[in-house]
């Protein structure tokens, strides 16, 4: 039984269309420009994004809100009570007692419990863009051919992207980075490790898709000869567009040399092929995918790749990662403020480390526990952790559209792997493409599904 909560009406879709596909484009779009690792990047984002986002406001009006809507309460709260703190750190009304030591130092009475106020309302600009973005795709996503444009659009230009990746690192010639290119595969992103997170979304989406289109819907007693036929003819009808684009990601992510990275993609790959391989339909074409990309994975993982996947030399990541933790009770109610980890680290960090200058902690999670204080950090991931487990339940327990939560949920483990170890999704533009896929799933997340005319 299929429930509806949206006015039925062709131009209203078309709106909502316009809508969805609009704020994809900006968010895609936004990877060119160093994967928007900049204040104008990423406020330019904000800027593009309130407009659609209001829009989208105004189309719910009109035709209703999805039954979805409701669900949303719960997590919601949790994220934009994190969000307020965030916010709250930043301006001077609270008891000054709550102050930051730095403003001790500083003429004045400012005494904000952030120590960088500024750059606490621009990380606020930003979650909260990623939250709008979310919001758009789980309405836009509603008809699951759209979300399944979508999805088709993003692996396309994955593919692009990693192919533009390979072809700078074989030619030398990165016209997007120009001399901040490395001899890694990182594409348009500044850092390598942030691109091979991206590259993993794609190996994703592009092996999902790819999986959909070549899935068997004959009957049960179908011989395997008329299944492989089947296969072959929608292979070769289009779906060969994604088997090549997640051949093309896979190498991109190999080369790229993140160690972190990499595991995580692959984490996410064996996820995904293990949630796929429940549908005894698409047992064939799981299998047959799987041994393409494990060609694809010895051609790519040359001897020098190798080395430095495997390699044990120390990292300096967990030196930091001690000296945070013995310092996290000096603030760990209150925080140090959003966005304040580089300015307030600096006078901590070891002496075997301080040739580099952090300007990341190199854990998403740790971050936000020394910027945010706990309470707001646990509501923070108490919200991510709900709309995760909605995507598991969903993609276990949906038989039809289940594709969407499956790529949803697999993107979690990506990002939330390789954030144990580094700052990828604080990339705006993964993070974006994050909120949009993560609403996509959303929307075909329940048992009883919404749909749009």
């Amino acid at each position: 039984m299929v429930e509806y909560a949206v006015r039925r009406s062709p131009p209203l879709s078309l709106a909502q269309g316009a809508i969805g596909w609009a704020t994809l484009a900006v968010v895609l779009v936004l990877v060119v420009f160093y994967g928007g690792n900049a204040p104008v990047y990423w406020t330019l984002l904000a800027v593009l994004v309130i407009p659609l986002f209001s829009a989208q406001l105004l189309l719910g009006l009109i035709r209703g809100m999805p039954t979805h809507a409701p669900r949303l309460v719960a997590p919601a709260l949790f994220y934009f009570a994190a969000l307020a703190w965030g916010l709250l750190q930043t301006l001077d009304i609270l008891p000054s007692a709550w102050g930051h030591p730095f403003w001790g130092s500083v003429p004045g009475d400012t005494a904000t419990v952030s120590a960088t106020p500024a750059a606490g309302q621009h990380t606020v600009l930003r979650f909260a863009t990623y939250a709008m973005v979310f919001w758009i795709a789980a309405q836009a996503a509603i008809n699951a051919t759209r979300a399944l444009a979508f999805l088709k659009g993003f692996a396309i230009f994955s593919l692009g992207l990693a192919a533009f990746g390979l072809w700078a690192v074989v030619s030398g010639v990165n016209p997007v980075l120009g001399e901040q290119a490395t001899s890694n595969v990182s594409a348009t992103f500044i850092n390598r490790n942030s691109y091979a997170t991206y590259a993993a979304f794609g190996l994703v989406a592009n092996l999902g898709v790819y999986l959909h289109l070549v899935r068997a819907r004959g009957a049960e007693g179908d011989s395997r000869h008329r299944a492989l036929r089947t296969l072959i003819e929608r292979f070769f009808s289009g779906a060969w567009v994604f088997a090549l684009g997640a051949a093309v990601c896979l190498s991109a992510l190999l080369l790229t040399a993140s160690r972190a990275g990499v595991a995580a993609g692959l984490v996410g790959l064996v996820v995904l092929v293990i949630v796929f391989r429940r549908d005894r339909r698409r047992a064939s074409a799981v299998w047959l995918s799987l041994l393409v990309l494990l060609g694809a994975f010895a051609t790519a993982l040359s001897e020098n790749v190798f080395s430095r996947i495997v390699a044990t030399d120390s990292d300096l990541r967990f030196v930091v990662y001690r000296e945070m933790l013995a310092n996290l009770d000096a603030r760990l109610l209150l925080g140090h403020g959003l966005g304040a980890f580089q300015d307030t680290f600096r006078p901590l960090v070891p002496l075997e480390a301080a040739a580099t200058d952090w300007t990341r902690a190199h854990s998403s999670y740790l971050e936000n526990l020394w910027e945010l204080g706990l309470p707001a950090a646990l509501a923070f991931y108490i919200a991510l952790a709900w709309v995760a487990a909605v995507l598991l339940r969903g993609s276990l327990i949906r038989r039809r559209n289940r594709l969407y939560p499956i790529v949803a949920m697999v993107f979690v483990v990506i990002g939330g792997a390789h954030s144990l170890v580094d700052f990828s999704l604080q990339m705006p533009a993964a993070a974006a493409l994050f909120a949009f896929v993560l609403g996509i799933g959303w929307a075909h997340a329940w048992p009883k599904g919404v749909r749009e005319g």
